[in-house]
């Protein structure tokens, strides 16, 4: 089960150097609940648990890996696949991979969960929903081997250097399910990274593995700390009860960015 689609990239599509991991991450979800959905056989709209509750995708590991030193260009044609991995229900692990002439340029993987909430409009509890999904399983090791990490990183990893501390409103950062879009949390990473080496040479992400343990309501501060050592770097993002809500842990390559 796969989905294909292709694009000429453009400025939407791009950051400085090559296509924007944020907006990538957009697009590999995109795909990834395209394929859940010819998978359950049900639109988005219409995943509904036995009890007739609606029922989330809620990404809990994404994983992008770039080729730096072959980036996407405007005007490149990029083709971009998305498929299964691994299942091992309620999980859904998808690989979408981003291609120009052939070559992949991006990899992205997404872990998602079906889950849904324990108390309407409230972002703090989810309980897991198994009883609806009839595709079979397989690869479940790579799943498995994603969620013992998910657990270990729940306390692992130092705090680092606060750089930012933003109240996070529901809008523009929340999607229509009223949850903080997986990607803005990149998106907010991705920033404060930045900043915390602001003024030195240009250091992208070449691989980010990120997990997910929480969500924040709307106008809840949301506490951003950065660790970089060399071409490594952690990014933790807590809510102001203190609790760890992501962990990104990243490798990264010096680019040169052109100015225009």
């Amino acid at each position: 089960m796969e989905r294909k689609i292709s694009f000429y990239a453009g400025m939407p599509h791009l950051d400085i150097h090559t296509l924007a991991e944020e907006w990538a991450f957009t697009a590999a979800a995109e795909g990834a609940w395209e394929v859940l959905s010819l998978s359950l056989g049900k639109r988005p709209s219409q995943w509904l648990d036995s009890r007739g509750d609606r029922m989330y995708g809620a990404v809990v590991y994404a994983q992008s890996v770039f080729d730096l030193d072959n980036p996407v260009l405007e005007d490149d044609v990029v083709e971009m696949e998305t498929r299964f991995e691994a299942i091992r229900k309620p999980h859904a692990l998808t690989v979408t991979s981003f291609r120009v002439n052939g070559t992949s340029r991006l990899d992205i993987r997404l872990l998602m969960t079906f889950v849904k909430r324990v108390e309407a409009g409230s972002n703090k509890k989810f309980s897991k929903v198994r009883d609806v999904w009839t595709e079979d399983d397989f690869a479940a090791e790579k799943i498995d081997d994603i969620l013992d990490r998910h657990h270990q990183y729940k306390d692992f990893g130092t705090a680092g250097e606060k750089v930012q501390s933003i109240r996070i409103p529901r809008v523009p950062e929340f999607n229509n399910a009223d949850l903080m879009y997986f990607r803005n949390y990149v998106r907010q990473a991705r920033g404060v990274e930045w900043l915390a080496r602001k003024g030195t040479e240009a250091k992208l992400p070449k691989k980010r593995e990120a997990f997910y343990f929480g969500n924040v309501n709307d106008g809840e501060l949301m506490n951003s700390h950065v660790t970089w050592d060399d071409h490594n770097v952690q990014t933790l993002h807590f809510n102001e009860g203190g609790k760890r809500i992501f962990f990104s842990e990243t490798e990264t390559q010096t680019v040169d960015v052109r100015l225009r």
